[in-house]
């Protein structure tokens, strides 16, 4: 009885910790929005109109990504 008590917890836990687990493709996706984000800071370091014009294509990537 206590094995299958314990099983029972351990099934859970797996399952659980299973659906946090994203999906590759969207890591993937996300960590080239990042890898843009971050060239397209340094391409305009002086120009805060267009940095800010990156953190909205940032925004558009990762919602295209979900």
């Amino acid at each position: 009885m206590k094995r299958l008590l314990v099983l029972l917890i351990v099934l859970m836990f797996t399952a659980g910790c299973g659906l946090s687990i994203k999906d590759p493709k969207v890591m993937a996706c996300e960590q080239a929005c990042k890898t843009a984000l971050k060239k397209c800071k340094n391409d305009y370091a002086d120009n805060t109109a267009k940095i800010a014009g990156c953190q909205v294509t940032y925004k558009a990537c990762i919602d295209a990504c979900n």
